[in-house]
């Protein structure tokens, strides 16, 4: 081991600082698109931005890395106000008014919605929502075969500028999604040392030792591949120490031996 590794200093591990130093990510990330974007029609200056499509596809996987290190963010955070037992406690909401005319089935309902109403609600974000995909036998229409696009034509990039204008939107509110995420993970997990594979903190990445190696790759210089290691570290060893460790599932990669089982006794038929 050279002396070069042996004077490696990690970054600092307080949130504020870790805070600030995504904020400079995602504010370099921006100048970055601002630069590379085409420049407007004078005649249409309200027009979507665009840019050349190779630029576009090297600015998704900087937003997808910032992405990633933003939830890491907020996953620690929530570790940490779980540890320290700062959970704010959920607003009291007045009881729903009895209506003699409902059904059971609506009664019921509403007794549900009033259990659930004191969990902190998220918004909709996609670092903190997993993607499900659709289900469904339906009948797809053969496409036709399409070339692949030019890395030099100029494409539409709206959604580029719209996702890191969500990352700043998401960071400056980071402490709220936390303690949201804490407050749920203790209230539908009040065992800490219920080894559960899932809970509302899940995040399967955080399974593995390292980040994804795309998301490592995309940095463009050391000290943030650095930082991508350091935050996907703090995450899951923070949620660890929380009891909310994130397990591999022991099931991946062995045979579905289902089909093995012994089919089930013939049911008697009566009269």
């Amino acid at each position: 081991m050279s002396d070069a590794d042996l004077s490696y200093q990690p970054p600092s591990a307080a949130p504020l600082d870790v805070a600030q130093r995504l904020k400079g990510y995602i504010d370099r990330a921006a100048r970055l698109a601002e630069d590379e974007r085409e420049h407007p029609d004078p005649q249409q200056p309200h027009a979507r931005p665009t840019m050349m499509y190779g630029l576009v596809q090297d600015m998704m996987a900087q937003v997808l890395r910032l992405e990633y290190q933003l939830r890491c963010f907020i996953l620690f955070l929530a570790a940490e106000l779980i540890a320290l037992g700062e959970l704010a406690a959920p607003p009291d909401r007045r009881p729903r008014k009895t209506d003699s005319g409902k059904s059971l089935i609506q009664l019921q309902d509403e007794a549900l919605r009033d259990a659930l109403a004191p969990l902190p609600r998220l918004a909709r974000f996609s670092v903190l929502t997993p993607l499900i995909p659709a289900s469904g036998s339906k009948r797809r229409r053969p496409r036709a075969y399409r070339l692949l696009t030019d890395r030099l034509e100029v494409v539409d990039a709206g959604h580029v500028f719209a996702r890191l204008k969500r990352l700043a939107h998401v960071l400056s509110r980071a402490d709220r999604f936390a303690m949201a995420l804490a407050c749920r993970a203790v209230a539908t997990n009040p065992d800490p040392a219920d080894e559960r594979i899932c809970h509302p903190l899940w995040f399967e990445p955080l399974a593995r030792f390292l980040p994804p190696e795309c998301h490592w790759q995309s940095a463009p210089d050391e000290a943030e591949q650095a930082d991508v290691n350091f935050i996907h570290y703090l995450a899951q060893s923070r949620l660890e120490a929380a009891g909310f460790g994130i397990r591999p599932d022991p099931y991946a990669g062995l045979p579905d031996l289902a089909c093995l089982d012994p089919p089930p006794p013939p049911q008697l038929r009566t009269l």
